[in-house]
């Protein structure tokens, strides 16, 4: 046998027991002699005797994110795991397919066991999501110990056998194993000893950021092997068009880095770069199929500036997604604000990983009234991030970073937890039974197909009502995938909650939206509201939206309502519910109860009609 140079396991479950039996299975020795069966199959050699079965280094996380970070730091730290078991189900955090992509794009060679229900993914589905690749094995649960034990022992033998440990170590440190360029650290040490030879010198150089045009779309519909195929042809292709004089480095997925040390002429190179581009247009041939391919160039030309090789490629990067913004085969050039602006959002990102940990998120609570009479009929949970008491940035802005960052679903959870609870609280202490809460969901939450769950377990935790819980959903969360947004809304209203669709009017297909999806209320985008008395098209828009919505059996609420003759045009045009300034501002929990009790003052000092 030969032997086994990588006994690193990672065991990715949300099920503490379960990583339990793991580890109680595979850190141990045992005779199995299906085991020689399961390998002849794999490698195509004639069964081997009977052999023992050594033992692993099992490592566990209990979320997708957390085992992500477990194998990035394994990959820096050139002790790469041989196989993943992931489990599909995995709240609140990344399911399995979500987490398998991402533990790919850290780690391309990691041999992935994915352990599904029947009533997950279909086959095609997984497949579809991750490409026909000899990196995966789908199991169904339940499954047996000798299964679990054949496939860590064959899978890591594989590993091994295609990129042993050694190899691994000095392809991490010098050398990408995938196209022989340098790799993202050797560069880097390259850089930095380029530049403290320069400030001496007095020489300028440059660093370009090349990124392979549409990659995802190869990898999504061909594989992530073609995937592979097509980044060794690309850094081929880019070996041929360059000179002896350039450093080339493979950075990243799809990323390629150019040093050039010794730049004479500044205003040439982006010149030079451009003409890089259209040179490399080409048509690959990729597992049958032809792709023609472009790249984008990001460029930071340094003329003394620079101390750190890091801070180089950090401003690389910001050209280079400056130019993607712009179309496809483009190059940019570093703009100092531009690093201004990658820097905020940085520090965001910092800060927004441990918001939690930290204590920094809040809700606020935002009254809804009823027009016929003015009682309080529930209130909106609002997200809120603050720091020290000041606000750290709006939920306009945390939010969509929160789901460029994988971070939305434990945000989420949180809210919805927090929200509930709240409103469990107000009708405790208010001795108000008939309040419901609104809570706010991200895209990414109302498509997960736990979401039903999830809540159900929250309101049964917490002791309230369904019907007592509204969930709110803007058109643009549900535009990309209409039929998938429809499936978990009917889950949703099943459970017995109110569904509201926010901002309506706000999108070019919100009646479309309003007459296929399940919503119980309307809420009129804000904007409206402002144009009531200034605008003369807007009067007749709110009352043909009213009226429509009732017309479909939906109820209405109006957001943005600040002054008494707005709340006069929409009582007489017999809106349902209004929301706004005019009521209350967002308030803290402690605060909106306080706000409950003095409501009744407010209440007669608007002078109700009979």
């Amino acid at each position: 046998m030969r032997p086994l140079v990588n006994n690193r396991i990672l065991v990715i479950d949300d099920n503490l027991s379960i990583i339990e039996d793991y580890k109680k299975i595979l850190c141990r020795s045992q005779e199995n002699e299906e085991l020689a069966d399961l390998e002849a199959s794999l490698f195509g050699t004639e069964k081997a005797p009977s052999k023992s079965v050594p033992e692993f280094v099992v490592s566990s996380a209990t979320q997708g994110k957390d085992g992500y970070d477990l194998v990035v730091k394994s990959v820096e730290d050139r002790e790469p795991f041989a196989v993943a078991f992931v489990d599909m189900r995995m709240p609140p955090g990344w399911d399995g397919l979500e987490t398998i992509e991402n533990l790919w794009k850290a780690d391309p060679n990691l041999q992935v066991v994915l352990s599904s229900a029947f009533s997950d993914y279909s086959h095609d589905e997984i497949l579809n999501r991750l490409g026909l690749t000899d990196k995966l094995i789908i199991i169904r649960k339940p499954f047996q110990p000798e299964e679990i034990v054949q496939l860590a022992v064959a899978l890591s033998e594989k590993w091994s056998h295609h990129f042993d440990t050694s190899k691994a170590g000095a392809s991490v440190g010098t050398t990408d194993p995938l196209t022989g360029l340098n790799s993202r650290s050797n560069l880097l040490e390259f850089v930095q000893y380029a530049l403290n030879h320069r400030r001496a010198a007095a020489k300028p150089s440059a660093l370009v950021l090349l990124d392979i045009d549409a990659f995802k779309l190869v990898n999504e519909s061909l594989g992530r092997e073609s995937g592979n195929l097509l980044i060794a042809q690309v850094s081929s292709r880019l070996r041929e068009l360059l000179t002896k004089d350039e450093t080339l480095a493979r950075v990243g997925a799809d990323e390629f880095a150019l040093f050039i040390d010794d730049v004479t002429d500044t205003e040439r190179v982006e010149a030079s770069v451009r003409s890089l581009l259209d040179d490399f247009v080409y048509e690959f041939r990729i597992s049958g199929q032809s792709i023609i391919v472009s790249l984008s160039a990001g460029i930071v030309v340094d003329t003394g500036s620079y101390e750190s090789a890091e801070d180089l490629l950090f401003d690389a990067e910001s050209a280079l997604n400056q130019a993607k913004r712009s179309g496809k085969g483009r190059a940019s050039v570093f703009d100092p604000q531009v690093r201004e602006s990658a820097l905020a959002r940085l520090q965001l990102e910092t800060g927004l990983r441990h918001v939690l940990s930290n204590g920094e998120l809040d809700l606020d609570f935002q009254p809804i009234v009823s027009t016929l009479n003015l009682r309080i009929v529930g209130f909106e949970a609002l997200l809120r991030w603050r720091r020290d008491g000041q606000v750290v940035a709006g939920p306009d802005v945390f939010v969509p970073l929160a789901e460029d960052m994988g971070l939305i679903d434990e945000i989420g959870c949180w809210a919805m937890e927090q929200a509930v609870r709240q409103q469990r609280e107000f009708c405790d202490v208010l001795e108000h039974e008939n309040l419901y809460m609104t809570i706010n969901v991200s895209r990414h939450q109302l498509m997960s197909p736990y979401i039903a769950d999830l809540l159900s377990g929250v309101l049964a935790s917490n002791n309230v009502r369904p019907n007592r819980i509204g969930i709110e959903v803007t058109e643009g969360r549900v535009l990309e995938d209409v039929e998938t947004a429809k499936r978990r809304l009917i889950s949703l209203k099943d459970l017995g909650v109110q569904l509201f669709m926010d901002d309506f009017g706000s999108g070019y297909s919100s009646l479309n939206c309003l007459m296929q999806l399940p919503f119980d209320t309307v809420k009129i985008d804000r904007a409206f509201v402002a144009r009531l008395g200034v605008d003369q098209e807007a009067l007749p828009l709110v009352q043909g939206v009213i009226g429509l919505s009732h017309t479909l059996n939906k109820s209405v609420v109006v957001e943005g309502v600040e002054n008494r003759s707005q709340l006069d045009v929409l009582r007489a045009l017999r809106c349902d519910y209004v929301q706004g300034y005019l009521i209350s501002k967002p308030l803290r929990d402690f605060d909106a109860i306080d706000f409950i009790r003095k409501w009744p003052e407010k209440q007669g000092s608007l002078h109700l009609a009979a």
